[in-house]
């Protein structure tokens, strides 16, 4: 969303910008983050997912500390850099989520090999049937 319509994610920020809204955002920020913490063990990456749900989960518990005043005084001055400015911190973040993503998938274990699907079989209603009538 920062990428490609980076005023719509400014209207979608402001949606917070209660105190409610602060501690919503913050609440979302400790769950996500111990949710990472916890799921580290069976990741590619496990030090890195540590490291960022540790980073994670201290971002929401400092949003509490900033406070509403300060941390929006903060956003006003990083939405006045304009969109290209936001447009890279896009691309920043997407970047870094989709690293995420990747470490965050079940590590391939040496002489792990993924089932075979009906695809790589043929898919006739012969074969189909073999496979089935064989479980």
């Amino acid at each position: 969303m920062g990428v490609c319509a980076p005023t719509r994610l400014l209207v979608f920020a402001r949606k917070f910008q209660t105190p409610v809204g602060l501690y919503v955002a913050a609440a979302a920020r400790v769950i996500f983050g111990a949710a990472l913490f916890l799921s580290a063990p069976e990741s590619r990456a496990p030090m890195a997912i540590r490291v960022a749900g540790g980073g994670v989960f201290t971002a929401g518990l400092a949003l509490t500390w900033i406070g509403h005043e300060r941390l929006w005084r903060m956003f006003d001055w990083w939405a006045a850099h304009g969109t290209n400015a936001m447009r890279a911190l896009g691309v920043v973040v997407l970047v870094g989520g989709l690293a995420l993503v990747y470490a965050l998938l079940p590590a391939l274990r040496s002489g792990y090999r993924p089932p075979r699907g009906l695809a790589e079989r043929g898919d006739d209603l012969l074969t189909i049937r073999r496979v089935f009538s064989s479980m």
